[in-house]
């Protein structure tokens, strides 16, 4: 019996619940010889500190304890600490550690502290991508042997053939009347978003019909990004869409000219992954996983280096060649990460700490 985590995935999911999500499902298809026991939290999604911290060492372990679960797996990071079960965690990233100003306190004392502590204790990890492994291994001293890089993949409902009716629905819904460039994430700093939108500024003086959407939830600091777009005038030429669904997002995505994503730190790096599956171009920051993921794919620039981002955006704009060469090529790297990967992988983990 295998209990895994599932409290991420209610309300509105991120990249927590899609891992959850993608990864339950494909569970189910499965053929092998475990039995998944999904185990929901009582509360809604956005728990407290707190909350969390007895929904993690209470909450969660008595119900795999009540069911008798061999293993447990926390998708979320922090391992429980007083269970007879083998326990596998699954480390997205260590953002808490390098960007910790950008979060409130008490989560940033969760996930710098508290996380690390239990992580530690877990059976084996699953990381993400090298990168974080890679984190994992000098900021926390996990030795090598313990984690495993398992990649995450874009789901099924991100591909090339959307119907260009859903597409043209969707723009007229957000009131998208020209081309767009397009970004999806949360409106916080660590994405770069102030840099995104001074890049931006520059490329509609060469090019006055474009947009940019900005598709995601307000996060630590978004005052100072609607400021800036209020500064420079773009009201009208950046769409903010707030949170968007998981039939809105592929949709976007195939309808736009590219993703622009000039993150600083990416545990994986997902909207990248997902826009090649779906057929839009990549422009993308070269820090921390996110070249891991994109590959030769797409275009990749220092998230600092605002000159060479403006010329990687006009030339796409102005280039249609490139643009047609760089849907194809993103629709080869998509190919190669699906969640079926992901699952067989994550079970053959469940094997290896079970003896099996």
């Amino acid at each position: 019996m295998i209990a895994i985590d599932t409290q991420t995935v209610l309300a509105k999911k991120t990249g927590f619940g899609n891992y959850v999500d993608n990864l339950t499902k494909e569970f189910a298809k499965l053929n092998s010889e475990f039995t998944y026991y999904l185990i929901p939290s009582e509360s809604n999604n956005d728990l407290s500190v707190p909350q969390r911290f007895l929904r993690d060492q209470y909450e969660f372990p008595k119900k795999a304890r009540e069911n008798k679960a061999d293993l447990i797996h926390q998708p979320a990071f922090s391992a429980p600490l007083f269970v007879d079960a083998k326990t596998v965690v699954t480390a997205h990233d260590l953002i808490a550690r390098f960007f910790g100003s950008d979060i409130h306190f008490w989560s940033r004392q969760y996930f710098a502290r508290w996380i690390p502590f239990t992580i530690k204790r877990a059976n084996h990890i699953i990381a993400i991508s090298e990168h974080t492994k890679k984190d994992l291994m000098s900021e926390l001293r996990i030795p090598s042997g313990k984690i495993s890089v398992i990649y995450e993949a874009a789901g099924d409902e991100f591909r090339p053939d959307i119907d260009q009716e859903k597409v043209s629905g969707l723009k007229e819904r957000l009131k998208l009347a020209h081309p767009y460039l397009v970004h999806i994430g949360t409106l916080e700093p660590r994405k770069n978003l102030l840099f995104l939108v001074g890049v931006f500024s520059e490329v509609v003086k060469r090019h006055p019909n474009i947009q940019l959407v900005l598709a995601g939830k307000k996060g630590w600091d978004y005052e100072k990004l609607f400021l800036k777009v209020s500064e420079l005038g773009l009201e009208q030429k950046v769409i903010f869409t707030g949170y968007l669904s998981d039939e809105d997002r592929p949709v976007l995505l195939r309808g736009a000219l590219a993703l622009v994503f000039p993150s600083l730190y990416e545990g994986f790096g997902l909207p990248p992954l997902e826009a090649m599956a779906a057929g839009a171009p990549v422009i993308a920051s070269n820090s921390s996983s996110i070249p891991e993921v994109v590959g030769e794919a797409g275009l990749l620039a220092d998230p600092k280096d605002k000159n060479k981002w403006i010329k990687l955006i006009l030339e796409l704009i102005e280039r249609p060649d490139l643009g047609k060469k760089m849907r194809e090529i993103g629709l080869q790297r998509a190919s190669q990460f699906s969640w079926r990967k992901t699952a067989e992988q994550t079970a053959d983990v469940y094997r290896k700490v079970l003896g099996l």
